[in-house]
């Protein structure tokens, strides 16, 4: 019976853990409880360039050298968790700068922002740039190299137990560590910034929380069970 209830158990866990992405945006459905910064230009839905299957449609950054503008944000209700994860597909053109940003600002001032993509360098930049602006480097060039005209998969992961912010594109991994541990209050999908009048695309985004360690073990222990429980019957 204790073999049942902690499967049960374990079971709820689960499907808590499959509820722990916050946004998945594949843009398939507009652009609804995003936020346009700036004046203008605008990012804006483009079928140009699509990594959905079957879908037909990611976010292009206009093509512009015009500051502060020309980006999308989504504003959380409240601040999330901290060991926070954003994955996103982005296919770059040549920028100077284009990223994605993870902010959190408590009321009006401003606790931390992650940054990852492109920076001070168009089709002659080798690597990808991370940011940490409070309690790390700020811009870091990192290690992992930068190949422009396909699509790639990129991801932030943060360790609020130990400050650890991993930056990665398609699996090739940079470190860098925050004495600014924070949730985010807000998604920005852009630098904002001019990119050299060499916009983007963004796709497949999503945001998320990962499961804290113990979470994890007793997931493990449900499947298990479950994996146990199947071979008796």
């Amino acid at each position: 019976m204790k073999k049942v209830v902690l499967l049960v158990l374990c079971v709820g866990l689960a499907a808590s853990a499959a509820q722990a992405a916050l946004l998945s945006e594949d843009w398939e459905t507009g652009t609804d409880g995003w936020v346009d910064y700036g004046a203008g230009p605008f990012a804006a839905l483009d079928n140009t360039k699509n990594t959905t299957p079957g879908g037909t449609w990611s976010l292009k950054t206009a093509d512009t050298a015009t500051n502060y503008t020309n980006a999308k944000d989504w504003n959380f209700a409240v601040e999330t968790g901290k060991n926070w994860y954003v994955q996103w597909e982005m296919y770059d053109t040549g920028s100077s700068r284009e990223y994605m940003q993870v902010q959190s600002y408590a009321g009006t001032t401003l606790q931390q922002l992650v940054a990852f993509g492109t920076y001070n360098g168009t089709s002659g930049g080798s690597f990808y740039y991370a940011r940490v602006a409070v309690g790390g480097g700020n811009w870091m060039l990192t290690d992992i190299p930068r190949t422009n005209n396909t699509w790639h998969t990129f991801r932030v992961e943060q360790d609020d137990a130990t400050g650890k912010i991993t930056f990665s594109v398609d699996g090739d991994e940079w470190t860098a560590t925050t004495t600014a541990v924070f949730g985010a209050t807000k998604l920005r999908v852009g630098s904002g910034l001019g990119n050299a009048s060499h916009g983007a695309y963004y796709d497949d985004i999503e945001f998320g929380i990962v499961p804290e360690p113990t979470v994890a073990v007793l997931l493990g222990l449900g499947g298990l069970l479950f994996a146990r429980r199947r071979r008796m019957a």
